[in-house]
């Protein structure tokens, strides 16, 4: 087989990935799942809230507040004294953690990710639909599929949403693990 030939199977690869993701606006993505067993665990619990420490940053945390069927707000971030944040997650505390983590945390280590739906990321929602918005030091991106309008490309677009699905998968992971065990 030529150059040429081994080309062609990639860029039609690529093109059967990139029309799965614009042909399901609303697909779940890997955050989806995620987002319902997180969901399942804290209804079962009786909770709104969970939190948990950052998975590969030993003093930053991350912390959830579920408004069910609507929306999931998840915040990460460094506080200036985890030691505190660490004694309210032993003490299940995760509505303080919620709170400490959105108004006095280390601002350039700040993460928020406002699912709305709950139900995981969605790369471009369906018509009439919310959008999900990701968060850090450097600004906020809405995910609603206006690229144009924002003056990026839709190939920086996919990129951000992927950067940010991959943080989210990681904090809903950490949640799950941490809060299951909390049980």
């Amino acid at each position: 087989m030529t150059g040429f030939g081994n080309i062609s199977i990639y860029f039609v690869s690529g093109l059967l990935v990139l029309a799965s993701m614009l042909g399901t606006a609303t697909a779940q993505t890997g955050s989806g799942p995620l987002v319902q067993e997180l969901v399942d665990v804290m209804e079962e619990a009786g909770t709104d809230t969970a939190a948990a420490r950052h998975p590969s940053v030993g003093d930053q945390f991350v912390a959830v507040l579920l408004f069910p069927g609507r929306q999931l707000l998840v915040v990460t971030a460094r506080y200036e004294s985890p030691s505190l944040l660490y004694q309210q997650l032993v003490e299940k505390n995760y509505r303080n953690i919620y709170m400490d983590l959105q108004s006095a945390s280390i601002p350039e280590s700040k993460v928020f990710i406002d699912d709305l739906g709950a139900n995981g990321l969605v790369f471009i929602p369906g018509e009439g639909e919310p959008y999900d918005t990701f968060s850090d030091a450097s600004g906020a991106i809405p995910f609603d599929g206006d690229w144009d309008d924002r003056d990026v490309s839709e190939a920086e677009y996919t990129e951000s949403f992927q950067e940010a699905e991959a943080i989210y998968v990681e904090l809903l992971r950490a949640l799950i693990a941490e809060f299951g065990l909390k049980r």
